[in-house]
């Protein structure tokens, strides 16, 4: 496979990633507003697991943010590959129609 085919089949994929990346990231933030409803609702709780329940929450929110901060790394990263590597298989597309 030439070698500007080769980078653009990689940078489809890349692209592919992408789509399935902001998927999940998708599905984060909806997870992000499942729990704010059940916090909202664990505020009329009037027993002692109640703060248990609120601290567990809250390093679930932590730890979601942490992730979500990581996929759209992931996100940015994905995409500078793939436009890259589009880049140089016109880059190498040039260097063909200069040769012939």
């Amino acid at each position: 496979m030439f070698d500007k085919q080769k980078n653009r089949h990689q940078a489809d994929m890349l692209d592919w990633y992408y789509g399935k990346v902001d998927q999940l990231m998708q599905t984060l933030d909806q997870l992000r507003w499942d729990r704010n409803r059940v916090l909202t609702k664990a505020q009329t709780w009037e027993s002692r697991s109640k703060e248990v329940y609120q601290q567990i929450m809250n390093e679930a929110a932590v730890t979601h943010f942490g992730a979500a901060s990581t996929g759209e790394q992931l996100k940015d990263a994905l995409k500078r590959e793939a436009r890259r590597l589009r880049e140089e298989a016109d880059e190498f597309e040039r260097q063909e129609k200069l040769k012939a």
